[in-house]
């Protein structure tokens, strides 16, 4: 027999009805049930059940009549289909296997898919993604299956007809899908494609059922976290999924079945909750459903782990009735009661760990009965079916009281027994005309009134028939204790160590007894002066006895304590030394709970609470008190006490040093102080916010203009100067510029030239210089003091008032020659220029003289200064000028001046850099031009171009579109006209990615290798550390070890295409155990057993959380949980073999045993 891997969580139940059919889903063994007769009103009871091995591990059953005898047969799945025939008694035969491919098969059904009048089969595997449909043969056998694909993950299958066509269809709940599939049936009991539609999250079973009264069928779908409906259209399609309430239960529904629980002849539902049990939802017709209750367990029932559900009327009382399985806890009815609720619950054994139930008559005595399937036997390591056949009982038990006051007593609360002609039968009590209500044997009641009572009690048996004539006592109470007064005695707080107590009694003759604290109580009279008592807590009690000895029950009691100790007081807050609140605050507490305080300031007290705040005060020395007093009175002696100065006056500041006025320093440093000891300081430079500062303080760089500099004292008590002293300056780094306005050029016949000059920026002082002699203080005009021959300069710079000097002193080159007549060029092109018509200027010191120019080779002609040469041609050329004096001497070696005329801008051309969208946002281009000696200017966006060379790279952009350009400019200063140019656009990813591990090791595992993978949400590289090492390069699915024993921690952190790198890198923390546990059997036989047939273990391991495998001699391996016990032991030796596997996975590799001798002579 072929198995496939199987998971108990997807286990659920499936309802259906073709004559009616039941299909349900579950797991592992199968039992049935049978009732029998028919009682009013009564309770389910069944007969013990009918064992039927099945041979396989069923995980679902349905009830069909697969052969035409007209008895019911049952059909469950699992590892294998398997078919069993009844035989009308509860009995089945061995049954008939049909291969599913090696799935396992969630749910089974049944129906005349090919209208040949033999019963056929469906299987669902979520493992198989598909349905099989076997067409079934007159007796009772099957032909070879055929799969029809169903969707992802099937758990269910409900068969109806849904479209109305006479064909039988199919509904699949696909429970990884979300959706619940439909294949409408065709001819010859084919199916056409699956037709899905959306279900919710996780649906795991569903019902066909007409559930809005349009005479559709409905689907309604339990699913992982609601209650879905979906109407159905009548043509096999269905509309979307309605969600339904389920009163506000936060759980995961499973099976769902439908009857109608309140008669109102509208569908309801019954659904399964992982964690609730089962919820009742009525219908209202429409298709809505209103969650009512979930069904009350009994006690040793977990309703919780209920795995499916089915509807009877067990007790033949016309109410539905609901049948449950559940593993761990039995088989077990909850009676109807015809409104919407359940209650009566009843359990019974089923040989076995029940999982699915379905319900027919398997003995044809017109009672509903239940087949269950178990998930594990208790005899066989295979499931199996049981049959039980229900009884109803009808006939009341009678009821005896057999001990119990009939007469006069004194007991107020007397006790009763009383038995049942029946055994196993639960009783009823009540008290006069009041309700029955559940009550055991003995029964005590609650106290009673001085006065005639009636008891009476009746009996219930299994079957819920009650004792008509309830069993009934009279009795007379007289149990009237008298009452104790206490008329005088401290109550609550005393300071008096030997109190006094006065009482009395309700009656007038009585004696009396005290007792202090937890003393015996002994004979007292009224009045009674205590002893004295030590301080604390004590509690004097009196009670008092009348003539028919009847003591008082409740003594009368005065608790108080005895307090003669006065509390501590401390001060826990509040100013200490100096301080500038003149209304200060006090925070103080005593030692002792519920004191009150008195307060004062230099020896004035008065009432207070902590926090107390003063009046107002002036500056001075001042003591501040408290003293407690407890609730008995006790004043502190000894008041806290708190002493401080007050201290207004703010501090003065003075700037003792720094500049005013103008500065050339955007670092200005100033010097402080305070006359206050112990001052501290801010300052602050115009508007900002002062800050903590210290003498001396240089401030940040500065702008240049007007700025104050401000400082504060700040003194111990927390006063600060209200008028910071402050100094006003203004920084001016930028030099002024020096211009001449007058003064000698070219050659001149003047020793002693005078130049004439001014500044821009209105300069405090100028200095002078001829050639290169120390610049000295001048003033304009001045006049230089006699020069030789010979060419001379002059430089005048000008300095601010901020002390600042120009750095490019303005400039006059003259040459002075007092002996012979020359002309001198002094303006014009020298060298290359890309002016083409350029102008000279020229002179001598003759101002009569003329001149003649031309353009070497040109013949000389008549000119003035200035003189624009005609438009020249590219290439060198030579300008020449010459004087004629007054006298008309011709200057016999003309002024020349050689120069390039240039006038063809160079190209440009952008060499390498970036286009199109960039992640950097500092890019670098490459240019070069045609023209070697050429230098460059770039700009980017449209701004101003400036001086760059080639690479050039961009200060940091933003994100966005940008353009970059660049132009030459040859040593002419022609400039390329057509700048060229690059286009792009920066988008930089400054986003860190988020890493995720997707799988990786168990929490506990025995594996000292780990594999993980992981993830990030967008392309990534990764890196990876284990437990405190260093992070290194990995990838998904890489593996670490071998691993230690002990915690350990795995941690992955992304780095994207951008290089960002995840700041929370994702983790997981393990154990690895490779220590398997120790298994010990804590009880059990040992030796002889001389008789029973059945032997019982306790199991125990080393570590927490482990389970157990058990098995007998030498018989397979079985899961088990301790106490575990073996039936059936026959005689001779046996031996019982336990091992434990923890969490982990570790077994121990030497089970405990336990061996025995038994005759096995008596039952189980």
């Amino acid at each position: 027999m072929s198995t496939a891997r199987r998971t108990t969580s997807t286990r659920r139940h499936i309802g259906l009805t073709l004559g009616r059919v039941l299909v349900l889903s579950s797991m592992v063994s199968v039992v049935v049930l049978t009732q029998a007769g028919a009682a009013e009103a009564g309770t389910s009871s069944f007969a013990r059940w009918i064992l039927t091995h099945t041979g396989n591990v069923p995980t679902s059953v349905a009830v069909a009549d697969f052969n035409g005898d007209g008895e019911p047969d049952v059909v469950t799945g699992g590892n294998d289909v398997v078919v069993m025939l009844g035989t009308g008694d509860g009995r089945f035969d061995s049954g008939t296997d049909y291969e599913t491919s090696g799935y396992y098969t969630d749910s089974v059904g049944a129906g005349d898919f090919d209208a040949d009048g033999n019963t056929d089969l469906v299987a669902s595997s979520s493992d198989g993604n598909e349905v099989w449909v076997w067409l079934g043969s007159p007796d009772g056998t099957f032909e070879d299956s055929t799969t029809f694909g169903a969707g992802e993950n099937p758990s269910s299958v409900t068969v109806d007809d849904l479209n109305h066509d006479g064909d039988l269809d199919l509904a699949v709940a696909n429970r990884h899908a979300g959706t619940v599939s439909v294949l409408l049936g065709g001819a010859g009991g084919t199916f056409g494609s699956a037709a899905a539609f959306p279900a919710g999250e996780f649906p795991l079973s569903l019902v066909a059922s007409d559930v809005d009264g349009d005479s559709d069928l409905d689907l309604a779908v339990s699913n992982g976290g609601t209650l879905a409906v979906l109407l159905g259209n009548g043509d096999g399609s269905f509309g979307p999924p309605t969600s339904q309430d389920v009163g506000g239960l936060a759980d995961s529904f499973s099976a769902i079945t439908a009857g109608d629980f309140n008669g109102d002849a509208d569908p309801d539902l019954a659904v399964l909750g992982e964690q609730v049990g089962i919820v009742i939802l009525l219908g209202g017709g429409d298709g809505t459903f209103a969650a009512t209750h979930t069904v009350a367990p009994v006690a040793g029932y977990d309703t919780s782990r209920v795995m499916d559900i089915a509807v009877g009327d067990f007790n033949d009382d016309s109410h539905p009735d609901l049948g449950l399985a559940a593993p761990g806890s039995g088989f077990a009815v909850v009676h109807g009661d015809g409104d919407g609720t359940f209650s009566d619950f009843k359990t019974f054994s089923t040989n076995g760990s029940p999982v699915a139930v379905a319900v027919a008559d398997f003995n044809a005595d017109h009672h509903p009965d239940v087949v269950v399937a178990n998930q594990f036997s208790a005899d066989s390591s295979f499931g199996d079916v049981s049959v039980l056949l229900n009884t109803l009982d009808s006939t009341p038990p009678d009821t005896t009281i057999t001990s119990g006051p009939g007469a006069l007593t004194n007991d107020a609360t007397p006790t009763f027994t009383f038995t049942s002609s029946e055994p196993g039968s639960t009783f009823e009590c009540r008290l006069e005309d009041a309700d029955f209500s559940p009550c055991t044997s003995p029964l005590t009641l609650p106290a009673q009134d001085d006065r005639a009572h009636g008891f009476y009690v009746r009996a219930i048996d299994a079957s819920g028939n009650v004792d008509e004539t309830p069993a009934v006592r009279i009795f007379q109470v007289d149990t009237i204790p008298p009452d104790t007064f206490v008329l005088d005695g401290p109550e609550g707080l005393t300071t008096d160590a030997t109190p006094t107590f006065a009482f009395r009694a309700s009656e007038l003759e009585f004696t009396s007894e005290c007792r202090l604290d937890d003393a015996p109580f002994s004979p007292c009279t009224s009045p009674l002066t205590l002893p004295a008592l030590d301080d604390g807590t004590h509690t004097f009690e009196m009670r008092v006895k009348d003539d028919a000895g009847n003591v008082d029950p409740s003594p009368a009691v005065r608790t108080f304590t005895v307090d003669t100790v006065a509390p501590q007081t401390t001060i826990t807050g509040g100013p200490e030394g100096p301080t500038n609140d003149n209304t200060p605050t006090f925070t103080f507490v005593s030692s002792e709970p519920g004191s009150t305080f008195e307060c004062g300031i230099n020896g004035a007290f008065g009432d207070c609470t902590s926090p107390w705040t003063s009046d107002g005060i002036g500056d001075g020395e001042y003591t501040f008190q408290v003293r407690a007093k407890d609730a008995a009175g006790n004043e502190d002696a000894s008041p806290a006490s708190r002493a401080f100065t007050l201290d207004r006056n703010p501090p003065t500041t003075s700037i003792t040093s720094g500049p005013s006025g103008w500065t050339g320093d955007s670092t200005p440093t100033f010097g402080f102080t305070s006359p206050e000891p112990g001052a501290t300081f801010e300052c602050r430079v115009d508007d900002a916010a002062f800050e903590a500062c210290t003498t001396p303080h240089t401030t940040a760089e500065l702008a240049d203009g007007d700025h104050v500099f401000q400082a504060r004292a700040v003194d111990t008590t927390g006063n600060v100067d209200p008028i910071p002293a402050a100094i006003a300056f203004t920084v001016d780094t930028v030099a002024p510029d020096t211009v001449i306005s007058s003064g000698p050029s070219g050659l001149i016949y003047d020793r002693t030239p005078s130049v004439s000059f001014s500044d821009i920026d209105g300069a405090k002082s100028h200095e002078c210089r001829v050639d290169d002699e120390p610049f000295e203080p001048c003033t304009s005009p001045t006049t230089t003091a006699p020069l030789s021959d010979g060419a001379h300069t002059f430089d005048v710079r000008a300095i601010d008032w901020g002390g600042n000097v120009d750095p490019t002193p303005a400039r006059l080159t003259f040459t002075i020659d007092t002996e012979i007549f020359r002309t001198g060029i002094t303006g014009g092109p020298s060298g290359l220029t890309n002016d083409a018509t350029p102008t000279f200027t020229f002179g001598t010191p003759d101002p009569n003289s003329t001149f003649e120019c031309r353009i070497a080779p040109a013949p000389f002609a008549d000119c003035t200064s200035p003189y624009t040469a005609s438009e020249l041609s590219d290439g060198d050329h030579t300008f020449e000028v010459r004087a004629t004096d007054s006298y008309g001497n011709v200057e016999p070696t003309p002024a020349k001046r050689a120069f390039t005329v240039d006038s063809v801008a160079p190209d440009t051309a952008v060499d390498s850099g970036p286009t199109g969208t960039i992640d950097d946002q500092t890019p670098t281009f490459g240019f070069s031009s045609p023209d070697a000696g050429a230098t460059f200017e770039c700009r980017v966006d449209g701004a101003d171009f400036g001086p760059c060379a080639s690479p050039f790279t961009t200060a940091v952009l933003a994100n966005g579109s940008h353009t970059f350009q660049v132009r030459a400019k040859d040593a002419a200063g022609n400039a390329d006209a057509t700048p060229a140019g690059r286009t792009f656009t920066v988008k930089v990813d400054t986003t860190a990615p988020k890493t995720r591990i997707d799988s990786g090791p168990a929490d506990v595992t025995n594996q000292t290798r780990a594999t993980f993978t992981f993830s990030a949400d967008e392309p990534a590289t990764f890196e990876c550390k284990l437990d405190a090492g260093a992070y290194a390069a990995c990838e998904s699915g890489d593996s670490f070890g071998p691993l230690g024993s002990g915690t350990h921690t795995f941690a992955v952190r992304a780095t994207d295409e951008a290089g960002n790198v995840d700041p929370v890198p994702a983790s997981k923390t393990w154990i690895v155990d490779t220590t398997p546990p120790q298994t010990t059997i804590t009880s059990g036989p040992s030796g002889l057993s001389l008789l029973s047939s059945k032997a019982t273990f306790g199991l125990a391991s080393s570590e927490g959380g482990s389970s157990f495998q058990c098995r007998l001699d030498s018989g397979a391996w079985q899961s088990c949980t301790s106490p575990w016990s073996v039936t059936q032991v026959h005689l001779g030796n046996h031996t019982v073999s336990v091992r434990a596997t923890d969490p982990a996975g570790n077994v121990d590799p030497t089970p405990a045993t336990r061996t025995w001798l038994t005759l096995g002579l008596l039952p189980l």
